[in-house]
């Protein structure tokens, strides 16, 4: 369970991963690249407070909002599918991910290939596997 938890901390950070791992496209177009430098950094650094780095992200993504929201899809492996612990963990979390700006649309997967290859697909913008 330990184990799990410590990969549940990171869920937050694999989604600012897929977030910004495109600020270079026309989303940013007024912003100079050191203002886009910055902002990256800003997202990435988990020293800083998590609302700080979603202003950020939002700065960097604003055409991607959708009533305020940024909506991503997030694939999650859990051996019981939707009855398991693992996604029920995620799924908690959708709450407070919609209060920092991040509206979830959680997958669950009992089958990793399968989640691996929507992942690289594009399907899901993060997962969560073993």
């Amino acid at each position: 369970m330990k184990r799990f938890l410590a990969l549940l901390g990171t869920v937050s950070s694999l989604l600012m991963v897929s977030l910004s791992a495109d600020a270079r496209d026309p989303a940013a177009k007024d912003l100079t690249q050191k203002q886009i430098d910055k902002l990256q950094s800003t997202v990435m650094n988990m020293n800083l407070p998590l609302q700080k780095r979603i202003r950020a992200l939002k700065k960097l993504h604003w055409d991607q909002l959708n009533g305020g929201k940024i909506n991503r899809s997030f694939c999650v492996w859990d051996p019981l599918g939707r009855n398991g612990p693992i996604y029920a963990t995620v799924d908690d979390q959708k709450l407070r991910s919609l209060h920092y700006g991040l509206a979830l649309d959680i997958r669950a997967y009992q089958d990793e290939d399968k989640l691996v290859a929507d992942l690289k697909s594009g399907a899901c913008d993060a997962a969560l596997i073993r």
